[in-house]
């Protein structure tokens, strides 16, 4: 059930049940082998290629801190996200969008300083 907590196992393993994982992914948050390093005094998290630490998404999702959270949760966070919900556009057409835009912007301070001159 969508709405039914889960404590961080049952999450991780809704997830792979789901396909929204890969099975390295839920070995590793079985073992806990995150890896962190010390940055300046900073603990921060290495992520390698592909990898996602779910600890970190399970804390995201948990708002309340009770250590529980629902795959509702998850839906709504991915519908909220707007993930998708644009075509990326090549680099040619990317970069003439933006040169568009931006005279677009500034055609009215151009008009001034022509008129200035």
């Amino acid at each position: 059930e969508k709405s039914l907590l889960r404590g961080m196992e049952e999450f991780c393993e809704e997830l792979y049940r789901l396909k929204l994982i890969h099975h390295n992914e839920l070995d590793r948050m079985r073992c806990r082998k995150t890896s962190s390093v010390s940055v300046d005094g900073t603990s921060t998290h290495v992520l390698f290629s592909g990898d996602v630490i779910l600890t970190k998404v399970f804390d995201l999702l948990d708002v309340s801190n009770v250590g529980q959270v629902s795959i509702s949760r998850v839906v709504a966070a991915l519908q909220s996200c707007g993930a998708g919900s644009r075509v990326r556009l090549a680099p040619r057409e990317r970069d003439e969008h933006a040169r568009t835009e931006m005279k677009d912007q500034l055609w009215p301070k151009h008009r001034l300083v022509a008129e200035l001159k």
